[in-house]
């Protein structure tokens, strides 16, 4: 399972599981993961899980900001939406979290050998 690690100066200091069909990141209460930060936006950002259609086993993750007051950041970039990959940094506010990638599946199980065509 993804998840994202909520970092400390760099290291992790908490986990959050990402599970279908997402997480909602903000200031109020009623999110996944609640940030008691005042430049944090009530409903600042939500990333949206589901299942790899090319990798069984696998999921993907979008993270998408919601319109909130001082943006999202990924690696050091304003997004609105992005689509997550392993060891992204995402800043809101004035906390950093990294997206891991779930390791669900073997890439060597969806290897497909195609035999040279006859000339």
């Amino acid at each position: 399972m993804a998840r994202l690690l909520l970092l400390l100066d760099g290291l992790p200091v908490r986990s959050f599981d990402l599970h279908e069909p997402g997480i909602a990141i903000g200031r109020a209460a009623d999110n996944d993961i609640s940030l008691d930060d005042p430049v944090v936006s009530a409903n600042h950002a939500i990333v949206r899980v589901k299942a790899d259609h090319y990798l069984e086993g696998h999921q993907v993750a979008l993270l998408e900001d919601l319109d909130s007051t001082n943006g999202t950041l990924v690696n050091g970039h304003n997004v609105r939406r992005h689509m997550l990959q392993q060891g992204d940094r995402i800043r809101i506010g004035r906390q950093e979290f990294s997206y891991e990638a779930d390791n669900g599946g073997s890439l060597d199980r969806t290897a497909i050998y195609l035999p040279d065509e006859p000339r």
